[in-house]
């Protein structure tokens, strides 16, 4: 019987062998984890809880010291649709004619809506204006923390503090985080997923809580953003590449994932029937008309390579060569990266090696010559006796071997004595198990891992560029390029950059102090300096640039709200392109207010063949205004627009007796057109 089992166990399959290894690893890791992770404690919950709140109340400082227009679906695609549903009256863009877009982004604030209603806090304009800020925050926050806990859980305590350092520094963050476009909330939703999806197939099956929080998140995401499938279809390859066998993955797609992802795809499908009031698949519509149709040109083109050239450094700014830096570490530390090293060490041995055997025979002809006088000076300083040429090389030899004995016993001394101050610091480091959990720094990548789980954070880091190359790649495929679609992204490359400043932290030799301190605050106040770049560039583009689109809107407020004290009518024209400002959501009044229309020509809208208002506007403005004002019987009492349009047309309005009323500073520089640093609000006189 022993011998069969012998011969069962010698006969094992390859999938066996790597099944009970991975078993073994994880159980491991299993262990390690439960006794470097405590049970449940008041204190740590508080701990927790305490630094949400920090989070969550810088993200809210964010949120009101961000005073800027970024971007126009900021206001149309989410608060102005959530006005519409709960106070009746909001512009609804072409998107929502044609039911490119769903209606479970702008429900979450259409709820904030209500509630405030509910107890009449919308009255009070700060607290209607500030709210969503606010509940962006929350979900900013949520962004923050939850990096921290994948950069902790994949890669360590060193990683999860820098990458928090870089998370709330990046302008970009702070820029994007607290604004309510749909990119932000999909930027959440990945990163919560992102933490409670395990890489490790075996448990996939044994926790079934985490995998099926992260399905049900990622499953959100893709109805509010279609295109976050790019980084759920990357961690779904991910894991039946694992898988090895097909009954599991199977099991895998059809148990775990599909039941999770119908139940969210038939209540989002059930809420956009009854909000369009007819049957409708938005994100089937969103793919079919920005990917079989190709429709994505209307919005603008871009080269396939923007990102690479454009997007990711401006993103970036002072973090690129963090990125470029740990780019290369993870190449220099793969197996492609050993090799193509190998090879280049090779070629140089190979050529040194030619060099050095020239040169040897040129020594051997001019010794030959002067041998008579190497013979008189090389003599032995205890017998006096003299090499010759060939006597003289097997000398060196035997130095050359008594050279390499001592090195031999010198090692050994000190392997000897770091046993010795090992176990004698058994005891010291006992105490410290959560602190020294991923000590053993190297400046390799591959070493400032944690010694238990170093194969599962290397695969983790491979995870990471994967998602990351895999969405560039095919975000670069899209004609139309912004720099808040790659968003869910910029954590990850954040975590990334932070693999440098671990490797730059502590000095390669820490033999004198001197050395170590200068080391240390050459790298503080160049990390310093970085940061410095990034707080200078989040301050000039949250507070300065593009200021004066939203600070003309109070304006207006204002004026309307004096109006409704006169019993008067209000009627704004915007003489600007299309969606230029916020709207009603940001006024909070029904008054008149009209836009030159830029809905794309298509069979849906009724309007192939005609040349869109905004186009005619900007093409030729004197004409627009004046067929616009012969078609008008009420002049509006307000007109908004820029100062290089008001150039255009500044005879022919104060002809019609308007007069510049306020003005509003917005950039130093153009953005996809020419420069509109100013912005002016006409007021006609009585």
């Amino acid at each position: 019987m022993r011998k069969r089992k012998t011969l069962n166990s010698k006969h094992k399959t390859k999938n066996e062998k790597k099944k009970e290894e991975e078993e073994e690893e994880e159980e491991e890791i299993e262990k390690i984890e439960k006794i470097q992770k405590p049970k449940f404690s008041l204190a740590h919950s508080l701990y927790q809880k305490k630094f949400i709140l920090l989070l969550f109340l810088f993200r809210i400082a964010n949120s009101y010291l961000c005073q800027t227009f970024a971007d126009p679906d900021e206001y149309w695609q989410s608060l102005e649709v959530a006005h519409n549903v709960v106070y009746g009256y909001g512009h609804l863009t072409w998107e929502w004619i044609t039911a490119l877009r769903g209606y479970l982004h702008p429900l979450i604030f259409a709820g904030l809506y209500y509630f405030l209603n509910l107890f009449g806090l919308d009255e009070n304009r700060f607290i209607f204006l500030q709210s969503p800020g606010v509940l962006q925050a929350f979900f900013g926050s949520l962004t923050d923390f939850y990096t921290y806990k994948i950069a902790k859980h994949w890669f360590g305590y060193k990683v999860a503090n820098f990458s928090l350092i870089l998370n709330l520094s990046s302008w970009f963050l702070w820029f994007y985080s607290t604004r309510t476009v749909s990119n932000s909330l999909e930027t959440t939703l990945v990163i919560i997923g992102l933490y409670y999806w395990s890489n490790s197939p075996h448990v996939i099956f044994k926790s079934r809580k985490k995998i099926s929080i992260a399905i049900f998140l990622f499953s959100i995401a893709f109805m509010i953003r279609p295109t976050s499938a790019i980084i759920f279809g990357c961690l779904g390859l991910w894991s039946l590449k694992k898988l090895n066998n097909w009954n599991h993955r199977l099991k895998f797609l059809f148990v775990v994932v599909a039941p999770i992802f119908l139940s969210v795809f038939i209540l989002s499908t059930a809420i956009d029937t009854i909000m369009f009031k007819r049957p409708t698949i938005v994100f089937w519509n969103f793919l079919k008309f920005n990917l079989l149709s190709g429709n994505s040109e209307i919005y603008g083109t871009h080269p396939w390579h923007w990102y690479l050239s454009q997007g990711i450094p401006a993103i970036l700014t002072s973090f690129l060569p963090l990125l470029i830096f740990s780019i290369w570490l993870q190449f220099k530390n793969s197996n492609l990266g050993q090799s193509f090293l190998n090879k280049i060490k090779s070629k140089k041995n190979k050529n040194n090696n030619n060099n050095s055997k020239n040169s040897s025979i040129n020594k051997k002809n001019t010794k030959n010559q002067y041998q008579n006088k190497d013979q008189k000076k090389n003599k032995n300083r205890y017998n006096q006796k003299i090499f010759t040429s060939e006597s003289k090389s097997d000398f060196y030899m035997y130095q050359l071997k008594k050279k390499k004995q001592n090195e031999m016993k010198k090692n050994k001394n000190r392997d000897n004595n770091r046993n010795g101050n090992r176990n004698r610091n058994r005891n010291r480091n006992k105490s410290n198990q959560n602190d020294n959990k991923y000590i053993n720094y190297n400046p390799k990548v591959s070493n400032y891992y944690p010694k238990s789980n170093q194969n599962s954070s290397t695969s983790q880091m491979y995870l990471i560029f994967f998602i990351i190359i895999v969405n560039v790649f095919v975000y670069s495929l899209l004609d139309h390029k912004e720099f808040r679609f790659i968003l869910p992204i910029v954590p990850l490359l954040l975590i990334v950059c932070s693999f440098s400043l671990v490797n730059f932290s502590e000095p390669k030799s820490t033999e004198e102090k001197s050395e170590l301190i200068g080391h240390r605050i050459f790298f503080w106040s160049v990390l310093i300096l970085l940061i410095l770049i990034q707080v200078f560039s989040s301050a000039y583009f949250g507070m300065v640039h593009q200021r004066g689109r939203v600070t003309v809107m109070n304006f207006l407020s204002d004026e309307a709200n004096s109006y409704q004290m006169d019993n008067k009518e209000m009627n704004v024209m915007f003489l600007t392109q299309c969606h230029a400002t916020p709207w009603y959501s940001h006024i909070h009044k029904n008054i008149s207010m009209s836009f030159p229309d830029c809905s794309p020509r298509l069979k849906e809208l009724n309007n192939l063949g005609k040349v869109p208002d905004s186009q005619f506007f900007e093409d030729e403005t004197l004409k627009y205004v004046t067929k616009k004002f012969a078609n008008i019987a009420n002049y509006p009492t307000h007109i908004v627009t820029f100062d290089n349009f008001w150039l255009k047309m500044k005879d022919f309005l104060e002809s019609k007796n308007y007069r510049i009323c306020n003005i509003n500073f917005n950039t130093h520089f153009p953005v996809d057109r020419e420069l509109q640093k100013y912005v002016y609000v006409l007021c006609k006189n009585e």
